[in-house]
């Protein structure tokens, strides 16, 4: 019989697993655009900072400098392949919204090239 309990206890360990899993992800698309793209500047914002708020329909954003033309957009193809379970959205921080500036602000910096 499957209880309440049970079902709680399957969805968190799922949801720690995605979490882990979107880590590793994470590591390779930062690894990717560093080193193949030159990105200046990484910063994760989105639910995968928060391991309480990333859950089953989560996906990596990041916010990233230093990518352009069409580099940028063989960025983004080339990290959409990383994984069939992450989405994985990059904003280029040149030409971001005032909203998503601030986001970028209160991010967590993975990379930054002083």
């Amino acid at each position: 019989m499957v209880t309440l309990t049970i079902t709680k206890s399957r969805i968190a360990a799922t949801r720690k697993q995605r979490f882990s899993d979107a880590l590793a992800v994470l590591k390779k698309a930062a690894d990717i655009l560093v080193k193949k793209y030159h990105a200046r500047k990484i910063v994760l914002i989105g639910s995968l900072i928060d391991k309480n708020r990333f859950g089953v329909h989560s996906d990596i954003d990041l916010c990233v400098e230093g990518i352009s033309g069409k580099l940028y957009f063989q960025a983004v193809g080339e990290l959409l392949l990383l994984s069939d379970e992450f989405d994985i959205d990059i904003i280029p921080l040149e030409d971001a919204t005032l909203e998503m500036m601030e986001q970028a602000m209160k991010g967590m910096v993975l990379h930054e090239k002083r």
